[in-house]
C-alpha cells in the first residue's frame, strides 16, 4: 500500500469537535514507468529472479518465477519524488547487486533488497547527486533516464539535451558487497538532442574498455545519428577522459529511435526499438548497410510490431547464434527463426479503470485498451487454484452422495522408503472408498477398499508410515501396508451395548497416541461418553497385539461430536467437542507406565450463548436459546506466547478464543507479547458445517495455519503481532457448487521425500511461493485438487470483450456482468465510424452470452438493474445513451430497458480437464423511450420507480407492466446537468457539473389520483465536476471531484437548512472516476475499534457503509474510513517523529522529495485542505521496518510512547500497540 493519508474537520452539527479519517491506497496504479531485472533469489534457474518496477509513485519488488514468467509481488516502498529511471548495476546471476535509482532532482539512490524475517523489503545503502545545472549555474538540466553497465563498472545519467554524466562504480572487495561511487565524473556532450543510450558490452579482452552508444537527434538536418564513445579504465590514471569513436547517420526514413538495448551475450550488438520496429544489430552492421548501394528503406532489419504502452515486454533472443555473421540485417518477423524470436508482455497497465462494481468479495472494472479492452477481475485474499476436477460418481464408486468428513493419509511404497503417495477415503452413505494419487488422477486403493467398505468407518490415519489406524463403529484396529495381503489386526472390540463414535490419532518417530470415544448403544436421556487415551513406541508396532495398548480412562458427561489431537510445543492436547455444545481440553503425559496421564486444562470458552452476549461479539450471530448448535470440529493455532482455540459450528458459525500458550502446555511461561488474551467471538462463515484443514497426522506441519472450511475456504493464521487473521480464498475453486470438505495432500516436490517445511526453504523466502495441495469435495457430488497460495495478495486477471469498455454492472439475479462497450461500426478498416454495445458476461469464465448493438454514434452513459416489486416480481435492465452527430455534438438521448432471460442453449466451457455446462442467458428488448438531452444517470427507486437524470432534470418514472410503458411521475429541474445518482429510501443524491452535490426527496402519493413530488432539498455549492455522489450515512454524503477531491457533507438536522455542511475533505492528487460504498474482501465479521460514520461511538464491527471506495483513472483504487482522535494523534505523532530519523535509516523514504521533507511536493501536500496528513510513512512503519526497528523510531519520542500506551492501555510496548493499530486500520480499509 503506497498511499496512506489521514484527514480531520470540524463538523459543527456533531457534538464531537472533529471527524478523523483514514484513506489507504487497496490496489495500487497500473502506470508502469520503468523496470530493471535484478538478483536471482535462487540457485535454481527456473526458480525466480528479482525484478524491480516503478509503479506511480512506488517502488515494487516483483519474483519472475519459472520458464511461464509467472509475477509475484514481494514488497513495494513509496516515494516523494518521481523516479525517471532504475538500473541494476551487477551480475543478474548471482545473489550481488544493487539497484541504482535516478530521481527527477539528480540523486542517484542505490537501493538493495533484503529479507527481514520471512518477508522482504527495500532498504537504501548511500545516496548521491548528478551535475543538474548547466555550466552557467542558471539553466537546469532536465534528466531523462539512467544507463548501465553490463560489467557493473560504471553508470551514466543521460539528460534530454547535450548531456551524459559517467559515474565510475567501486566494488569493495571486503565484506560490503555494495558498491560506491567516485567524486570524479566524466561529461560529455553530444551537440543534440539524445533520443537514448547505452553501455555495450565490450569483447571479452577488452575488459576495460567503455563503449557508450547514443542516439541523437539532429535538428537542423531532421536527421538521427548513432554516436559511439570509447573510454577506458584504468585504476592507476589521475584522469579519464573519453574520445567519439564514430558518428554514425541513420536512414531518413527511419522512424525515431525509442531504446538501445544492449545484448550481453553479443558483444558490441544491441537492440534499436523505434516507434514501430524493433530489431537486432552492431555499429558495424549499420556502416555495412550505409556503404552499400541499396535503394529500398531501412525496414528489413526490424521486425514488425507495436508495443503496448505502459507494458514490461520480454524479447527473447537467440543464444545457440554466437557467429557475428549471423547478426547481418535480414527480413524476419515474429514467427521466423530469427536472433530475436518473439515479444510479448509479462506485466500489462490495468488503466484506465473508468467504472467498477463490487461483488461478492470481488471487483470489476473496466481495463479500457482500444479493441484489446477487457474487464479486470480483483480478488483479494490467498490465491486458490483448482488443479484438477472430476466427479465422484466414478464406474469403481457406487452412485451415492459424499458425506463429511474425508480422510486423508499417505502410503509409503513397498521398493522405496522415501516415496510416498497420497491416499484418500471417501465417506459415502454405505461404503467407503479409499483413493491414491497416481500421475495426477485418482484410483481405487483395492486391497484397502475390501477391509473397510463394508463397515461404518468413523477414523483413519497414519500411526506409522506403512500402517493405518483404523476406527470403526464395533472395533479398532491396524492395517500393515508393507504386508503382502493387507489385513486387519484388531486392537480392541466394543463390548455388549457400547460402541465407538471418534476416533484420533498422533504419530511422531518415537511415540504414537491413540483417543478413542465411546459411547452406550441404547438411547438414554443422560449420556455420558467414555474417552480412552493410549501411549506407545512405534517399536511396540511391529508386531501389533491388544495386550501391548494400555489405555487410560476420562469420563464425559455429554455426547461427543469430534474429537482431535495436536502438538503444541512439547505437550500432547485432547481436544473433545460436544452435541451441547461444549469444549474440552485434556493434556496427555507419557508416564514411565504404559499408561498416559491425562490432566483436565481448565479453559473456559462458552459455546452456548445469550442473545445478548452474541450481539456483543458479532452481528452475524443471532441465537435465541443457551442451546446451540454442534461442535463440528478443533483446530489450536499456537506460537510461544499466544494460542487460539478454534471451534466450528455445525450451523456455519466459527468461534474462537486466545490464550497463554503456556496454560495448554503447563511451562509455567505465560507472558504474550503483542496479543491481549480475549473473549470469545462468533462469525458467520458459510452456510454448512465447519471444518479445519491441518496437518495434524505429521509432528512436522507444512502448513503455516488452518484451512477453514464451509461452502468457501478461508486461511486463519497467527500473524507477526500475535494476532489471528482470517483472509479467504479466492478463485474459480467455487465455480459451479459449494466446497463440502478438504484435506491436505502431500507436497509434489516431496512425493519422493515425505512433508517438509516451506518455511526453512530459501528458495521460498524471496519467492512468496508457499503452496500446499489440497484434496476437496463438492456439494454437487464432484471432487478435484486445489492449490493454495498461503501468503495474501491481490490476484489480478483480465477477460477480454474485444472492445473497449465504458460502463458495467452486476445483475444480482443471475450474476452476470453487464458491460456497454464502444465499437467501430464495422470490422472493416476503411468502414469508418463507432457505436456502443451491450454484452452479458459470465464473471466465472468470461462467455459472452449475449450482445446488442445500438444505433451509430451512440454512446451508453449510463447502466443500472431495476427490479419492480409487487404480487410478480419483474427484473429490468436499464440502458442510458447519448446521441452524437458528426461534429461530435450532443443530439439527444435514449431510455432502453431490457430483460435478461435464460435460454435452452448452454455454454460449454472447459475447466480443469473437464467440460461443463452453464445455463445461457440472452437480452430481451423491452421497451425505449427517446430523451431531449443525455441520459448520464439511471437508480432503482422503491419498489417501482425509477430515477432518470436527462441533461438537468431528474425525473422519477414507473413502469406499466400490462401496458408496457413507462409513465412520468414527476420531474426537479437543477441548474447543471447531473453526473450520479444515489438512492437512500426516498432520498436520492444527484452529482452536479458545478454544483457538487443536491440532495432530492421523492414523496408518493397516497391518492391514487394525485401527484408525486420531487423535490430540492439542499445543495453544496463549493464548485467542482463531482463524477460520483453516494450515501455514506443517513445525514452523511460522500462525492469525489473530477480532480481527485474528495469530500463529505452532513444533511442539516432541521429541513429548513437549505446548505449542506462541509464536514471534510481531501486530495487523492489524480483524476477520478467512480466511487462505491461496500468491501473489496468478504471477510468474516471481526471486531475492529475504530469508529462509524454515522455515529461517534465505538462499534463491534464494521458495517459495510464504513468503507468509501473509489477508483482512479489510473487504475488506483483508494478506501476510506472513519478513525478515533486517539489514533489520529497517534499517527500523526509517528509520522512526526519519523521525519526526525538519519537519512540512511529503513524508516527514512527511499527518494525524498527536494523541497524538503515537510513540503514533500512530490506527494502533492501543499494543495490539501487544513488538517490532511499524508501518512505514507505510516506504511513504511508497517511493512518497511524490523521489530527492533520499530521501537527504535518509537522510543525517539516520550510523547508518541506517551499516546501509544494510552491508545491501548493493556499492551507494554508502545511499538507493539501502534503496529496493531496500522494491522487494523489497514485491514479494516482492505476487508
Amino acid at each position: 500500500m503506497s498511499g496512506v493519508t489521514l484527514f480531520s474537520s470540524a463538523w459543527e452539527a456533531q457534538s464531537e469537535a472533529h471527524i478523523y479519517g483514514y484513506a489507504i491506497q487497496a490496489l495500487n496504479p497500473g502506470l508502469i514507468k520503468c523496470a530493471a531485472l535484478g538478483n536471482r533469489l535462487s540457485q535454481n534457474p527456473h526458480t525466480s529472479t528479482e525484478m524491480l518496477v516503478v509503479v506511480d509513485s512506488s517502488l515494487v519488488l516483483f519474483a519472475i518465477n519459472g520458464p511461464e514468467m509467472e509475477m509475484q509481488r514481494i514488497c513495494d516502498a513509496p516515494v516523494f519524488s518521481k523516479v525517471l529511471d532504475i538500473v541494476f548495476s551487477g551480475n543478474s546471476g548471482d545473489s550481488d547487486g544493487v539497484y541504482i535509482v535516478l530521481s527527477s532532482d539528480g540523486q542517484l539512490v542505490l537501493v538493495d533488497s533484503e529479507a527481514i524475517g520471512d518477508r522482504r523489503r527495500l532498504r537504501v545503502i548511500e545516496r548521491y547527486s548528478v551535475l543538474t545545472q548547466e555550466e552557467d549555474g542558471l539553466a537546469i538540466r532536465l534528466l531523462r533516464k539512467l544507463v548501465a553497465d553490463p560489467l557493473a563498472r560504471c553508470v551514466a545519467a543521460v539528460s534530454w539535451i547535450d548531456f551524459i554524466e559517467v559515474s565510475m562504480l567501486v566494488w569493495s572487495t571486503g565484506q560490503s558487497r555494495y558498491p560506491q561511487i567516485r567524486n570524479e565524473r566524466i561529461q560529455i556532450s553530444t551537440g543534440e538532442a539524445i533520443c537514448d543510450a547505452a553501455i555495450l558490452m565490450p569483447s571479452p579482452t577488452e575488459t576495460q574498455r567503455i563503449l557508450l552508444l547514443a542516439a541523437v537527434m539532429d535538428g537542423e538536418k531532421q536527421s538521427y545519428f548513432l554516436h559511439l564513445y570509447e573510454i577506458w579504465t584504468i585504476s592507476t590514471a589521475s584522469h579519464m577522459a573519453f574520445s567519439l569513436v564514430a558518428k554514425l547517420p541513420l536512414p531518413l526514413d527511419l522512424a525515431t529511435p525509442l531504446h538501445i538495448i544492449p545484448l550481453p551475450q553479443f558483444p558490441e550488438h544491441f537492440i534499436l526499438i523505434t516507434e514501430t520496429e524493433a530489431g537486432r544489430l552492431s555499429p558495424g552492421d549499420v556502416m555495412a548497410y550505409l556503404e552499400s548501394e541499396h535503394e529500398q528503406g531501412f525496414d528489413y532489419i526490424f521486425l514488425s510490431g507495436n508495443c503496448a504502452a505502459n507494458t514490461i515486454m520480454r524479447i527473447t533472443t537467440d543464444s545457440n547464434s554466437t557467429e557475428t555473421d549471423q547478426f547481418s540485417p535480414q527480413t524476419s518477423d515474429l514467427n521466423a527463426s530469427a536472433p530475436i524470436r518473439w515479444l510479448y508482455p509479462v506485466l500489462g497497465n490495468q488503466s484506465p479503470m473508468l467504472d467498477f462494481t463490487l461483488q461478492s468479495g470481488t471487483l470489476y472494472a473496466t481495463n479500457s485498451r482500444g479493441q484489446s479492452g477487457g474487464i479486470l477481475r480483483a480478488q483479494f485474499g490467498h490465491s486458490a487454484r483448482l488443479l484438477s476436477e472430476t466427479t465422484a460418481s466414478d464406474d469403481d464408486i457406487q452412485e451415492t452422495e459424499l458425506v463429511a468428513p474425508i480422510w486423508a493419509f499417505y502410503v509409503q511404497s513397498r521398493h522405496s522408503n522415501s516415496k510416498k503417495t497420497s491416499c484418500i477415503v471417501l465417506q459415502h452413505a454405505n461404503t467407503n472408498v479409499p483413493v491414491l494419487e497416481a500421475h495426477g488422477e485418482w484410483v481405487v486403493f483395492e486391497p484397502l477398499y475390501r477391509i473397510i467398505s463394508n463397515q461404518r468407518l468413523l477414523f483413519i490415519g497414519n500411526i506409522r508410515s506403512n500402517m493405518l489406524l483404523c476406527v470403526f463403529r464395533g472395533c479398532v484396529g491396524v492395517v500393515d501396508l508393507q504386508s503382502a495381503e493387507l489385513s486387519l489386526i484388531p486392537i480392541m472390540s466394543a463390548v455388549d451395548n457400547q460402541v465407538f463414535t471418534h476416533g484420533a490419532c498422533l504419530a511422531s518417530e518415537s511415540r504414537i497416541w491413540v483417543a478413542l470415544a465411546i459411547q452406550p448403544r441404547s438411547l438414554s436421556t443422560s449420556r455420558t461418553t467414555l474417552v480412552r487415551v493410549a501411549s506407545v513406541t512405534p517399536s511396540h508396532t511391529a508386531n501389533i497385539s491388544s495386550e501391548q495398548w494400555e489405555f487410560a480412562e476420562v469420563f464425559v458427561e455429554a455426547d461427543v461430536s469430534c474429537m482431535r489431537l495436536f502438538v503444541i510445543g512439547a505437550s500432547i492436547v485432547l481436544a473433545i467437542g460436544t452435541y451441547a455444545p461444549e469444549l474440552r481440553l485434556y493434556r496427555l503425559e507419557a508416564e514411565s507406565t504404559a499408561v498416559p496421564k491425562v490432566t483436565p486444562i481448565h479453559f473456559d470458552m462458552p459455546l452456548a450463548f445469550t442473545q445478548d452476549s452474541c450481539e456483543q461479539m458479532s452481528d452475524s450471530m443471532s441465537i435465541g436459546s443457551r442451546a446451540g448448535p454442534a461442535v463440528s470440529d478443533i483446530c489450536i493455532l499456537h506460537e510461544p506466547s499466544v494460542s487460539y482455540v478454534l471451534v466450528g459450528l455445525r450451523d456455519g458459525h466459527l468461534s474462537w478464543k486466545s490464550l497463554h500458550t503456556g496454560c495448554l502446555t503447563d511451562t509455567g511461561d505465560y507472558t504474550c507479547v503483542g496479543a491481549a488474551i480475549s473473549d470469545p467471538r462468533v462469525v458467520k462463515v458459510g452456510k454448512v458445517p465447519v471444518s479445519f484443514a491441518t496437518d495434524s497426522v505429521q509432528f512436522k506441519s507444512i502448513l503455516p495455519g488452518a484451512v477453514v472450511c464451509s461452502s468457501s475456504l478461508y486461511l486463519a493464521k497467527i500473524g507477526e503481532l500475535c494476532q489471528l487473521n482470517i483472509t479467504p480464498c479466492q478463485g474459480p475453486y467455487t465455480l459451479y457448487a459449494s466446497i463440502h470438505c478438504i484435506a491436505p495432500l502431500l507436497a509434489e516436490n516431496a512425493a519422493n521425500s515425505g512433508p517438509r517445511s516451506c518455511a526453512n526453504d530459501d528458495e521460498s523466502i524471496g519467492a512468496r511461493s508457499q503452496t500446499q495441495r489440497f484434496f476437496a469435495t463438492y456439494t454437487d457430488g464432484r471432487v478435484g485438487t486445489l492449490e493454495i497460495d498461503f501468503f495474501a495478495e491481490c490476484s489480478i486477471s483480465t477477460y477480454s470483450v474485444k472492445a473497449e469498455p465504458k460502463r458495467l454492472v452486476v445483475d444480482q439475479n443471475t450474476g452476470l456482468l453487464l458491460v456497454a462497450c464502444k465499437a467501430p461500426v464495422s470490422l472493416d478498416p476503411e468502414v469508418s465510424g463507432w457505436t456502443s454495445e451491450l454484452k452479458a458476461v459470465d464473471p466465472r469464465t468470461g462467455w459472452i452470452h449475449d450482445k446488442v448493438q445500438f444505433r451509430a454514434m451512440e454512446l451508453v452513459c449510463s447502466l443500472a438493474t431495476w427490479n419492480i416489486r409487487g404480487p410478480k416480481t419483474y427484473r429490468y435492465l436499464c440502458v442510458g445513451t447519448t446521441q452524437f452527430a458528426e461534429d461530435m455534438r450532443s443530439t439527444g438521448g435514449r431510455l432502453v430497458i431490457y430483460s435478461i432471460k435464460q435460454t435452452k442453449r448452454k455454454s460449454r466451457t472447459k475447466r480443469a480437464g473437464s467440460s461443463l455446462e452453464l445455463m445461457g442467458y440472452e437480452l430481451k428488448y423491452v421497451w425505449e423511450s427517446d430523451r431531449r438531452g443525455p441520459v448520464s444517470a439511471l437508480a432503482s427507486l422503491g419498489d417501482s420507480y425509477l430515477v432518470v437524470a436527462v441533461g438537468s432534470s431528474c425525473l422519477v418514472l414507473k413502469l406499466d407492466v400490462v401496458q408496457k410503458r413507462l409513465i412520468e411521475c414527476c420531474e426537479c429541474r437543477l441548474r447543471f446537468a447531473a453526473t450520479s445518482l444515489d438512492v437512500r429510501g426516498y432520498d436520492i443524491v444527484v452529482g452536479s457539473q458545478r454544483e457538487s452535490v443536491n440532495v432530492l426527496r421523492f414523496t408518493p402519493s397516497v391518492d391514487p389520483n394525485g401527484c408525486d413530488q420531487l423535490v430540492l432539498m439542499h445543495s453544496a455549492r463549493f464548485g467542482g465536476h463531482t463524477v460520483d455522489a453516494r450515501f455514506i450515512a443517513d445525514d452523511l454524503v460522500a462525492g469525489i471531484d473530477h480532480n481527485g477531491f474528495l469530500y463529505v457533507v452532513g444533511i442539516p438536522k432541521h429541513s429548513t437548512e437549505f446548505a449542506l455542511d462541509y464536514v471534510l475533505g481531501m486530495h487523492l492528487q489524480t483524476e477520478c472516476t467512480r466511487m462505491q460504498v461496500g468491501r473489496l474482501i468478504q471477510k468474516p465479521s471481526q471486531p475492529q475499534h475504530a469508529l462509524s460514520w454515522s455515529t461517534g461511538h465505538s462499534t463491534s464491527c464494521l458495517p459495510d457503509a464504513d468503507h468509501l471506495v473509489v477508483s482512479t483513472l489510473s487504475g488506483a483504487l483508494w478506501t476510506l474510513l472513519r478513525i478515533s482522535e486517539v489514533a489520529y494523534e497517534v499517527l500523526r505523532k509517528l509520522e512526526q517523529t519519523m521525519l526526525k530519523m538519519p537519512v540512511l535509516h529503513p524508516a527514512f523514504p527511499l527518494v525524498p522529495s527536494s523541497e524538503g521533507l515537510v513540503n514533500r511536493a512530490g506527494k502533492g501536500s501543499r494543495i490539501q485542505p487544513a488538517g490532511t496528513i499524508d501518512g505514507t510513512y505510516l506504511t513504511i512503519f508497517a511493512s518497511q521496518l524490523t521489530r527492533d526497528e520499530q521501537i527504535e523510531v518509537v522510543s525517539s519520542s516520550p510523547d508518541l510512547t506517551r499516546a501509544a500506551l494510552s491508545l491501548d492501555p493493556e499492551s507494554n510496548s508502545a511499538s507493539a500497540a501502534i503496529a496493531r493499530l496500522l494491522y487494523t486500520l489497514n485491514h479494516t480499509c482492505i476487508c
